[in-house]
């Protein structure tokens, strides 16, 4: 049996090709897997996300390898930013309603330095995620409608 991907996670779940999770996550043998979310054998990811195997990331936003990031909002090479971005200056890119000192999301968008990009309704410090999608530099998909604090393997580590 292959995985479409090295590793795909939706909550606690990875999936061998043909079978259907009952959750309602599917695995084709073409290697596209839907619910909601798209993860193709190429490595592209959609789920109005896509991270191309380039390592390009696009998600009416853009994140070039260059370095330059475009989400209707333009960051030249030289730093400035423009459309209202808050870039910290350890790297870190904040877009959102509402980012705490802790490091919190409210309903928004953080692409750390890592390269790790998280996108929910609340992504804790900790790497726990409620409703919302983990994309690790690793290539690991992390999809999880909620991840208690408990649990902590399935959102924060890479395997």
């Amino acid at each position: 049996m292959s995985y479409t991907l090295e590793r795909i996670r939706f909550g606690l779940s990875a999936l061998p090709t043909g079978q259907t999770h009952q959750y309602g996550l599917n695995a084709s043998p073409t290697g596209l897997i839907r619910f909601g979310l798209y993860v193709l054998a190429t490595g592209h990811i959609r789920f109005g996300l896509y991270v191309l195997a380039t390592g390009h990331i696009r998600f009416g936003l853009y994140v070039l390898a260059t370095g330059l990031i475009r989400f209707g909002l333009y960051v030249v090479a030289t730093g400035h930013i423009r459309f209202g971005l808050y870039v910290v200056a350890t790297g870190h890119i904040r877009f959102g309603l509402y980012v705490l000192a802790t490091g919190h999301i409210r309903f928004g968008l953080s692409v750390l330095a890592t390269g790790h990009i998280r996108f929910g309704l609340y992504v804790l410090a900790t790497g726990h995620i409620r409703f919302g999608l983990y994309v690790l530099i690793t290539g690991h998909i992390r999809f999880d409608l909620n991840v208690l604090a408990n649990e902590h393997g399935d959102s924060t580590r890479s395997q």
